[in-house]
């Protein structure tokens, strides 16, 4: 992951019935099969219409579209399982085009996105961009120095 990429899971609507935050825990601790009766290929079906091309994954298990360094979507699969789905959107130029492809892809997936820090976004276009510009990752390519500034100080308090 890149400092300047904004990163949620994929996961179905059926899923976050429970708060961003708890969701967001559930994953991160393996605790909850998000995924669960989604089968390989769950984004693969849909993927073609964000425009991201097919590309060389970090693990055999990872399907991977776009770019480590860009905007990604990549799907986790063990078996006949989803063990999880995230896409990552490069935020340092905020490509609309790109976020309302998403939004509908997300909406064609029947689902919402959920970051680590437990944001649930809708995956509507303007949730998705709001979602991007009220990141530390925006913060952090705004304005690096206050970003890291401001991140040392609350690390000196605790």
């Amino acid at each position: 992951m890149a400092m300047w990429q904004f990163r949620a899971w994929i996961v179905p609507a059926r899923a976050s019935s429970s708060t961003g935050a708890e969701l967001a825990k559930a994953i991160r601790e393996g605790t909850i099969d998000a995924w669960a009766g989604e089968e390989p290929g769950w984004c693969a079906k849909r993927v073609e219409n964000l425009g991201l091309a097919p590309t060389e994954s970090w693990d055999r298990h990872t399907a991977m579209w776009g770019s480590q360094e860009g905007h990604y979507v990549q799907e986790t699969t063990a078996g006949t399982r989803v063990l999880e789905a995230e896409t990552a959107i490069d935020a340092r130029v905020v490509d609309l085009a790109y976020c309302r492809r998403l939004a509908q892809f997300v909406s064609d997936l029947n689902a919402k996105l959920v970051t680590a820090d437990g944001l649930v976004v809708e995956g509507t276009e303007a949730e998705i961009i709001q979602a991007v510009q009220g990141s530390d990752v925006w913060r952090f390519i705004v304005d690096p120095e206050s970003f890291l500034l401001t991140r040392s100080k609350s690390s000196d308090a605790e």
